[in-house]
């Protein structure tokens, strides 16, 4: 696959060592061998990973593997410029699977190093480098680890055919001592996503544009800064006055001022990250702690959302765009560029970066704790006296429940390949003129109600472990390539579908339910409260409050539990409140299907001691429910549902088969209502 008139190329590792008779110069300024144990199997397991899942496809997918920069020395001679660690446990473990080997890699003026390269086999030659030789050694044993035996003819014809490398010559006319600045002060490899900006780039003629694309690129970089302190325009131009909102109407009217950048400057565009801006986070200590973020979302994975976003208000979105940032360049070269497009992507990259800090939750520099919500939803804004940060609601109700709804979505997928909810969010945001905050709400709400009903209670959407298939989210929510948020419950008993999926406790044990329904309660939960209770003065003999309790299952509590309530990250581990060692339905004990149902489920923190799974409930309830025994931090169980399964079990005095029933009953009745 060639990437534009860039010298770049993606080669297969057969290509690369089999293919045009070249010989691979490690010159004698570059260190020597020097990767271990951990760095070679890391590699071949990698590689393994990849082959499992292509293996069986008609057409198994790429895997890409780094880059490599070479200086064409002519004659087929490249010097390895950078990459040579990689280059040579390649040839190691080509070496170590028997497979055949055509080019030459030669370490220039050492010749220990040639004479470990051609003496492999016999790893006891003198004279030779014990670093190659200790890492071939490596690579054996890393392949007689991770890949079966019976496969090593399988697992080496993948490697050959299907892992690639980009392969960056550098052109004769770069100032090389320039390139080597480049990259003694990076020292690390091209990223994945700069061979796109060089790809993208290559399709832009104008010199203009050219420097548009760099200025949105560059600052959109700055994943935990607000984009409105980091470009390098007018800001006011682009965000208005006080730089909350979003005016830029197309890629042709942004204006970037700075010198003409010609093909070489654009090659070194590539290496170097220059946002041409005077802003310095580090230096600027009185606004660091304001307007820097904990990002929920990495460039690369954030390029892939971009792309998926473009394609779709293109009317180009034809198939699945996988959203783990491995395939970054598999998908970006799935797709066929032209200027229009480029402009398009940059222009979409800026307002998506806009509505992402500004619209989209991000998690503050501090750590969860109690009592202080650290999901913050505020854009930033500018005034020549004064930057501060402000809600984006109105209302302190509209805001809460944007806040929860966002950072509910936000807990519940948390892996960055499986963020369809910000595309969702950006597809809607895209698609309006004026914000709405209350409308913004309403959609968030459709939105989950539509994971709920319209995902994880159709059995066809799901796998045997209970997650959602591949492209199911696609399929209810973006139909057709638009979305579809509003969800139908005409003809669907709520409670039998999902007993029939997630188990009853009864006669249909259930095989785990996902971390979104979890959510998705404690969300129902906290609005019930928010709905009936909050902002009154409601004492315990409220008539009001009594019917919230009753509805809830459980005896009154205070009330602070369901004000201070909010998603945590560390609440990641399903348990079970009846513990499943003594789940053996003897002397009135449940058995083990009647525990592993919704009722007798518990998402807990991962600072809930590991030992606690086996306590029985009234110790859980000692452990947990009492805010003054300082055992747990209460942000390590903030789980409203946990709350009420132990304040009834502390009512009741037990927790067995008839209290586990009930409890379920009363939570799928909030589900679904």
């Amino acid at each position: 696959m060639k990437l534009g008139k860039i010298p770049l190329s993606v080669l297969t590792i057969d290509e690369l060592y089999n293919g045009g008779r070249a010989t691979y110069v490690v010159p004698v300024y570059q260190r020597n061998y020097a990767w271990g144990k951990d760095e070679i199997s890391a590699l071949v397991q990698d590689v393994y990973d990849s082959w499992g899942k292509a293996n069986g496809q008609s057409k198994p997918k790429s895997y890409y593997i780094g880059t490599l920069v070479t200086f064409d020395r002519g004659e087929g001679h490249f010097e390895v410029i950078d990459g040579q660690q990689r280059l040579t446990t390649i040839y190691l473990v080509l070496k170590a699977l028997g497979m055949n080997i055509v080019n030459r890699l030669t370490y220039s003026a050492r010749p220990t190093a040639d004479v470990a390269l051609k003496s492999l086999t016999e790893c006891s030659v003198e004279n030779a480098d014990v670093g190659i030789i200790q890492g071939f050694r490596w690579a054996k044993r890393a392949l007689d680890e991770i890949v079966p035996k019976k496969n090593w003819q399988l697992y080496g014809e993948y490697f050959l055919r299907y892992v690639q490398i980009v392969h960056y010559i550098v052109p004769k006319d770069v100032d090389l001592n320039r390139y080597f600045e480049i990259m003694n002060s990076r020292g690390e490899q091209l990223e994945k996503h700069e061979i796109v900006k060089a790809r993208m780039l290559e399709q832009l003629t104008n010199d203009a544009d050219k420097r548009r694309f760099n200025a949105i690129w560059n600052a959109c970089l700055e994943m935990n800064i607000y984009i409105q302190r980091v470009f390098p325009a007018k800001s006011e131009v682009i965000f208005g006055r006080d730089l909350s909102t979003f005016l830029l109407s197309d890629f042709s009217t942004l204006q970037i001022s700075g010198a003409q950048m010609n093909d070489k400057e654009s090659i070194n565009a590539i290496l170097a990250t220059d946002l041409g801006n005077d802003y310095d986070a580090e230096n600027d200590s009185d606004n660091r702690k304001l307007d820097t973020f904990q990002p929920i979302i990495d460039f690369p994975n954030f390029l892939l959302i971009v792309l998926k976003l473009t394609l779709a208000l293109d009317g180009r979105l034809r198939a699945e765009v996988n959203l783990d940032d491995k395939e970054l360049l598999n998908e970006f070269g799935n797709v066929e560029f032209n200027s229009d497009f480029v402009k398009k992507f940059g222009f979409n990259l800026l307002k998506a970066k806009f509505f992402l800090d500004n619209r989209i939750v991000h998690h503050a520099n501090i750590d969860d704790t109690e009592g202080n919500n650290p999901w913050k939803l505020q854009h930033w804004q500018e005034t020549d006296k004064q930057r501060y940060l402000k809600d984006v609601a109105p209302s302190a109700a509209v805001q809460d429940r944007l806040t929860q709804l966002l950072s509910m979505f936000e807990t519940s997928f948390t892996p960055r390949q499986r963020k369809n909810y910000l595309f969702y969010c950006l597809m809607y945001l895209f698609g309006k003129t004026k914000w709405d905050a209350e409308g913004y709400c309403q959609f968030l709400e459709k939105l989950a109600a539509k994971y709920f009903y319209g995902v994880y209670l159709d059995v066809r959407q799901l796998n045997e472990a209970n997650s959602p298939k591949p492209g199911s989210f696609d399929a209810v929510v973006f139909p057709h390539g638009s979305l579809e948020v509003n969800t139908t419950k005409a003809g669907v008993n709520v409670r039998e579908a999902f007993k029939s999926i997630y188990g009853d406790g009864e006669k249909n044990p259930s095989h785990g339910i996902p971390l979104f329904v979890f959510n998705y309660l404690d969300y129902r939960l906290w609005v019930k409260y928010q709905g009936e209770l909050r902002g009154e003065e409601s004492k315990g003999n409220s008539p009001r409050r009594q019917a919230f309790f009753e509805a809830l299952g459980c005896g009154d509590m205070d009330l602070n539990n369901f004000g201070k309530f909010y998603f945590s990250r560390t609440r990641r581990s399903l348990e079970h409140y009846f513990p499943r060692a003594n789940a053996d339905g003897k002397e009135n004990r449940p058995n083990v299907t009647q525990i592993n149902c919704l009722g007798n489920y518990a998402m807990i923190g991962s600072e809930m001691n590991s030992s606690g799974s086996n306590w029985d409930p009234h110790t859980k309830v000692h452990h947990y429910l009492d805010d003054h025994s300082g055992k747990v931090r209460h942000v390590s169980v903030a789980s409203l549902k946990f709350l009420v399964m132990m304040q009834m079990c502390k009512d009741r005095g037990k927790w067995l088969v008839d209290e586990i029933q009930e409890h379920q009953d009363k939570m799928l009745t909030i589900l679904s209502d």
